[in-house]
Formats: C-alpha cells, sequence, structure tokens
C-alpha cells in the first residue's frame, strides 16, 4: 500500500488537513462506510511508526477479520478512500478563494431560481470585488465570471443584457495578461532546456496592446515589461518600466504572485549580466534586497536554496562582505531543514572563496554532498579558479577533464552547458599561454572580449590583464 496513490496523498497531507479529515471522513454527508473510516485511521496511526504494518494483507485483517484476503475489495475500500479525501480537498481549495465559492453559489442560486437571492450576492459580490485591492490575473478572470453570472440571469429571464461589453473587455483583460504570463514562463524554461514552444497567439496579442491603452493595468503592464525585457537583448527601458512595475504596484498581487514577478525581473538581471552588462548585478542585488525586506521570497516558512544561494553569489559579486555573511547566518533557519547544513556549508564555500580564504573555502566543499546538478557545476568552477590562482596546475587539469565529461553527461542544463565548456576551454588555453607574447595576450583577450556566453568571463580577463 505505501506505493499507491492513497497513501502518497496522505502522506503529504498537514496535521491541519488529518485533523479536518478525522471529521470529513465521518460526515454522513460525505462517507457512509465504516470500513473507509477505519482504513482512514489505521494509515494514519500506523504511517510513521510500523510501515510494515501497511501491506495490504494486514490492512484486511483489520478492516474484515472474520474474510480471506480479496484484493478487488481491498482497492475497492482504499479508492472509496481515495475519493473521499480529493472530495475535502477540492471543497478546501474552493474555501481559500472566496470570489470562486461565492460565483459557484450564485450559479447554484440562478439554476434554482432562487432570483432574490442571486441577484443580492451578486451585487454585494461585485461590489466587494471592485473594492478589494489586488489587481491581478485572478482579478480579470473573476470579473468575467461575474459578468458571464449575470449575462446568464438576465438571458434566462428573457431580459436584454445590459453587460456584454463589460463582459467581453474582462475576458480580453484576463486573456491578455494570461498570454504574456505564458509567455514569460516559456521564454524563461527555454533559456535552461532544449524545449522549444509556440505560443501562436503571441504576435496577435502585443500586435493589440500597440493599438490599445491596455498597459495601465497592473496585470498586463507587469507581464508585459516582464516579456519584453526578457526576449529584447537591450531591453534596458523595459526592465527599468518592470522595476517601477514592482514598486508602484506590489499592493495589486498576492505574495506567491509577487515572488513569481520578482523572480522573472532578477532573470532579466542574471542575463544581462551573463551576457556582459556588468551593472544588471547590482539591480539584481537591490531586488533581492528589496524582496526580503518584503519577506517576498519566503514560501511556506521556506527560503529556496536557489534564491539563498543566488543571494550570495550576488552580494559577493558586488563585494557586500560583511552584508553576506550576515545573510548567510540570518537566513540559515529559513532554509527546508531536509537540506539545510548542506547548503548552509556550500554557501559560507562560496563567502570563503570570493573573500577570499581559499584553504576555508576548499575545507568547506569537500563537506558538501552535492545533489543539484547546478550547485555541482558551480562547485567545480569555484575549484577551478582556486586551483588555477594557486598554481595547481596538475590538480586543474584533471578538473577540466573531469568537469568537461560531466557537463558532457548533463542533458536539460541549457545554456549553462556552453558557459561552463567555454570557461574550460579558456582556462586551458591560459594555462598554455605564452606570458612573454604580448601579441598572443592580446589575441585571447579580445577573443573572450567577444564572446557571449562564458561563465566567469570577467574572472578570464582579469586573469589575462595580471600577466606583466
Amino acid at each position: 500500500m505505501k506505493s499507491s496513490r492513497l497513501f502518497n496523498v496522505i502522506a503529504q497531507l498537514e496535521k491541519k488537513d488529518i485533523r479536518n479529515l478525522n471529521k470529513f471522513v465521518r460526515s454522513p454527508f460525505h462517507n457512509q462506510r465504516q470500513d473507509v473510516i477505519q482504513l482512514f485511521e489505521f494509515i494514519i496511526k500506523v504511517k510513521d511508526t510500523n510501515p510494515l504494518a501497511l501491506k495490504k494483507e494486514n490492512v484486511f485483517s483489520f478492516l474484515y477479520p472474520t474474510e480471506k484476503f480479496n484484493d478487488r475489495k481491498m482497492r475497492h475500500t482504499m479508492s472509496f478512500l481515495f475519493d473521499t479525501i480529493r472530495q475535502y480537498l477540492t471543497i478546501e481549495a474552493l474555501n481559500e478563494n472566496e470570489f470562486s465559492a461565492k460565483i459557484m453559489l450564485a450559479k447554484s442560486l440562478r439554476k434554482r431560481g432562487m432570483h432574490r437571492e442571486f441577484e443580492k450576492l451578486l451585487a454585494d459580490t461585485q461590489k466587494q470585488h471592485q473594492n478589494q485591492s489586488l489587481h491581478n490575473i485572478a482579478f480579470h478572470y473573476h470579473q468575467y465570471l461575474l459578468n458571464l453570472e449575470q449575462y446568464e440571469f438576465d438571458h434566462q429571464r428573457k431580459r436584454q443584457a445590459n453587460n456584454l461589453q463589460t463582459l467581453s473587455n474582462a475576458l480580453s483583460d484576463f486573456y491578455i495578461a494570461d498570454i504574456l504570463r505564458q509567455a514569460c514562463i516559456q521564454r524563461t524554461h527555454q533559456s535552461i532546456s532544449k524545449e522549444k514552444y509556440h505560443n501562436d497567439l503571441l504576435p496577435q496579442v502585443l500586435a493589440f496592446l500597440d493599438k490599445k491603452d491596455l498597459i495601465s493595468k497592473p496585470a498586463i503592464s507587469i507581464y508585459y515589461h516582464s516579456y519584453m525585457a526578457l526576449v529584447q537583448q537591450n531591453g534596458h527601458d523595459y526592465f527599468f518600466l518592470l522595476k517601477e512595475d514592482i514598486i508602484r504596484f506590489s499592493q495589486k498581487f498576492s505574495t506567491d504572485e509577487l515572488l513569481d514577478i520578482y523572480l522573472l525581473a532578477i532573470n532579466c538581471c542574471i542575463r544581462k549580466h551573463n551576457q556582459g552588462q556588468n551593472h544588471f548585478l547590482k539591480e539584481a542585488f537591490d531586488l533581492y534586497r528589496l524582496g526580503l525586506d518584503k519577506n517576498i521570497f519566503i514560501r511556506n516558512g521556506v527560503l529556496s536554496k536557489f534564491t539563498y544561494n543566488n543571494i550570495v553569489v550576488a552580494g559577493m559579486g558586488l563585494n557586500e562582505i560583511a552584508w553576506v555573511k550576515s545573510f548567510i547566518e540570518k537566513y540559515k533557519s529559513k532554509l527546508d531543514s531536509k537540506q539545510r547544513e548542506n547548503i548552509y556549508l556550500y554557501n559560507l564555500a562560496i563567502y570563503y572563496h570570493r573573500k577570499p580564504d581559499y584553504k576555508k573555502a576548499m575545507d568547506l566543499l569537500l563537506q558538501v554532498n552535492f545533489d543539484d546538478v547546478l550547485h555541482n557545476l558551480d562547485a567545480r568552477r569555484m575549484l577551478l579558479k582556486m586551483y588555477f590562482e594557486l598554481d595547481e596546475i596538475n590538480a586543474l587539469e584533471s578538473l577540466l577533464d573531469s568537469f568537461q565529461t560531466f557537463l558532457y553527461r548533463q542533458k536539460d542544463i541549457g545554456y549553462h552547458k556552453t558557459n561552463y565548456l567555454n570557461l574550460i576551454a579558456y582556462t586551458r588555453k591560459l594555462i598554455y599561454l605564452n606570458p612573454f607574447d604580448k601579441k598572443e595576450r592580446i589575441q585571447l583577450l579580445e577573443e573572450i572580449k567577444n564572446i557571449d556566453i562564458v561563465a566567469d568571463k570577467s574572472w578570464l580577463i582579469q586573469q589575462i590583464n595580471s600577466i606583466h
């Protein structure tokens, strides 16, 4: 049973859900089978203390002590419980979304002919909807659904509908904002994978926006500027418009949405920084600090290990040494408890590498167990730079060989593979560069300056410039 869908769902439930389900499965409205209640209680009791008891045969004996094991009956009971839990999760999701719940209630009242109750509820909900602070994509979607209910009600009563234009506008606003959001997600994902996406209606949406004054709407403005900043090679103006949007419209989006928006803006900065536009590192760092101040990056009490790492790298890149050390210690407790120590030690290694204290950094890296490809790549990159600067050429050449082999084995790392392969290639050229040949030095320097995709481009240039 431990490999069943039922167990996997129960294993991921929070304590609050377990408490609520204890009541839910006992409600005759949702479940009238005593064996389903007993099955739920049994799984909750033994799932953490006695996993062997969860063998189907053992569970069946508990539920039906006088019967011979019947796999079909066992699966049938499990299916009943699984469906009951899904009902609970559906109701919980609906209760968490106030407007969706009220729209569903309005639909139910309309279909039952409860006209006075419908009109009162719809009027109150529309007023509440217009007065809310959020003006995100969901705002336009709910606006569309509310207007749709009003239209259906008028149509049902053979009355002239007076909200057709409002209905059409709300649908257009929702559609345009969501098309732009999806385009941003696709563009970001394409940069780190080989997947190609086709958003056939996007050109029409962009052309439509050129003719209509819709950019003033927060959900449209923020995703339009995000997309344009992502796709345009020199889209500085669009990035700064996006930055203005984030500051101006922050109250118009939920915390979860703001996290995604901040990460979109930061991704723009990182890509531009990787292309040699170094001032964008400061822009990314400023967004990180602003997001930390507003508690944007903490989701369900946890700070992503990637965000933690990226903040450390950005801060050290800007020589914010004291701030970074304070950040590493302050936010350690916000990391996922299962990975906390590993991520903490890894970022301490980054701190000491950039400080620099190479011995301390190497000692820390030896204590880290890497379970993430990108962290593994970054650790190898740090070792590469330290070996080179310490003139440990034998260790460096061995690392370059293993690093290259590791990269060729990776599939879905997008531009990172090219970035690091180019770093390896130019590091090899640095090793064999004749320091007395000025022409060769200048040629290699120009070659590196002119390449767009290479990890640690500024470091490579610095190594050449340091040769006298």
